[in-house]
């Protein structure tokens, strides 16, 4: 018995002290918006049109090239974004 309050008399004396005071109870971090950067969707060029409105196959192919680097720079900056983002 004599063993077993001297192991839970310090125990409670620890828990007791360490209760929260008013410093431990207002400090609470919040947490910050995730930046507008990663919430912007990604999307493609339009497509490149002569003045008439017609496109020719010079006009799609540049325009399909544009897309894919615009979508992988856009996904990139998104990426990077969310990773400067503290958790």
């Amino acid at each position: 018995m004599r063993k077993l309050l001297l192991a839970v008399l310090p125990a409670f004396l620890l828990t007791a002290c360490a209760a929260s005071t008013r410093s431990t109870l207002s400090y609470s971090p919040a947490i910050p918006p995730v930046p507008a950067e990663a919430k912007k969707p990604c999307t493609a060029t339009p497509m490149r049109r002569q003045p008439d409105g017609s496109a020719n196959s010079a006009d799609a192919e540049g325009s399909l090239r544009d897309a894919r680097a615009d979508l992988a720079l856009c996904d990139v900056r998104r990426g990077l974004a969310v990773d400067a983002w503290p958790r």
